[in-house]
């Protein structure tokens, strides 16, 4: 289910700046979900509305998430 797309394409004669743009939907998944490897941002600003999202590409996003799940099981 995508829930917004972009079909922006370069205009004729644009160049390849090769700067990643974090609105390209090949990063989102579902329009929600940032998951890009080459960025090393843990923290990138949501597509929609306010706040920020996780970079899921990025493996101390992953190391955070465990952490904070593994926290509850580890109390008494």
């Amino acid at each position: 289910m995508v829930l917004a797309r972009n079909n922006r394409e370069r205009d004729e004669g644009e160049k390849d700046t090769v700067l990643t743009h974090r609105d390209d939907d090949k990063y989102w998944r579902g329009g929600l979900v940032y998951i890009n490897l080459e960025d090393h941002s843990l923290m990138v600003p949501r597509r929609f509305g306010l706040g920020w999202t996780r970079n899921f590409g990025n493996p101390r996003s992953a190391m955070l998430l465990d952490g904070a799940a593994g926290a509850p099981a580890s109390g008494e």
